[in-house]
């Protein structure tokens, strides 16, 4: 660590830490103060929640979790320009709570379309990163035994494995209150104290040997394919998206796994080269970039909620 030094401990007066942004997370920062109604950057996780369930047990575990976690306390504000992440000494949890139970045991189909629409308007709901706090949570009550929940944290101090993490740690802190969280990670978990303090320049980085191999790499490589096929629409600014789902026959699938294990690789870069031909063959692209998320967690930051 030498140039985030400076910015990282107590604020003067305060009980708050600072932190800088990484690279990663400087990225996010600059699409939310472009696009601060955009909410393709939280990520989300979304439970049916089967069996008798106390709300306000259920709300304390939140706050322990919360507690736990210092990034699930961080909120961002600007300072000459430079936008910084502090840390909160509070327990805040922000939960949304509706109950349209009506005591009848079995959920109707109104039921279950208001509580769809519930938590669809708490997902389209914008996050204000400078609001503390940043983090969002719906409860729904639908019938004695069914609840629907939502967990909103935005992507920059959040990635896929810190998801996990939160459900997992949400269940533990249900069930065996703040010791089992203590239990679970307290050998294991670290926090950005821990992160800036083990991190080196090229983990924040501040080595753009290979950034700038990449640069030239991919010059005149296609950035954009319109799927559309209509020349004259512009993708650049699109934010939505869909899933595709398909299934492959049992012999097909079978097929392709002895084929990796032929070549000696994974059943994912086979598919990837699939698709890569699929694309070529579709569009006479010959330089493709295919984007897919990865788990790149510094060792030992395996139970750190954070954007990696």
């Amino acid at each position: 660590m030498k140039s985030a030094d400076k910015a990282v401990g107590l604020v003067p007066d305060s009980q708050e830490k600072r932190y800088p942004l990484t690279n990663q997370q400087y990225g996010l920062w600059v699409e939310w103060r472009l696009h601060p109604d955009n909410t393709s950057y939280n990520t989300c996780v979304k439970l049916r929640l089967d069996g008798p369930l106390d709300k306000d047990r259920f709300e304390k575990a939140l706050r322990d979790v919360v507690m736990f976690f210092d990034s699930l306390r961080m909120y961002y504000r600007e300072e000459k320009g430079i936008p910084y992440q502090y840390v909160k000494e509070e327990d805040r949890a922000y939960l949304k709570y509706e109950d349209i139970s009506t005591g009848a045991r079995e959920e109707t189909e109104e039921q279950k379309e208001q509580a769809e629409a519930f938590l669809a308007e708490n997902l389209a709901t914008p996050i204000d990163l400078t609001e503390f706090p940043i983090c969002r949570s719906a409860l729904i009550k639908t019938t004695d035994t069914r609840h629907y929940f939502i967990g909103l944290v935005p992507h920059i101090i959040s990635d896929g494995a810190s998801a996990i993490l939160f459900l997992e740690a949400t269940s533990i802190a249900y069930n065996k209150g703040w010791d089992g969280l203590v239990e679970a990670y307290g050998e294991t978990q670290k926090n950005w104290d821990d992160y800036f303090a083990e991190a080196t320049d090229q983990d924040l980085g501040q080595d753009t040997e290979y950034i700038d191999f990449w640069r030239q790499r991919l010059t005149g490589a296609q950035h954009t394919v319109d799927f559309s096929n209509n020349p004259a629409s512009d993708t650049s600014s699109v934010k939505s998206g869909k899933r595709v789902y398909f299934d492959f026959t049992p012999d097909l699938s079978d097929r392709l796994k002895k084929h990796a294990r032929q070549n000696r690789t994974t059943l994912f870069n086979v598919l990837v080269c699939i698709f890569s031909i699929l694309i070529n063959r579709y569009y006479r692209h010959d330089d493709l970039l295919i984007g897919y998320p990865v788990n790149i967690r510094p060792a030992g930051f395996r139970h750190h909620f954070g954007f990696f």
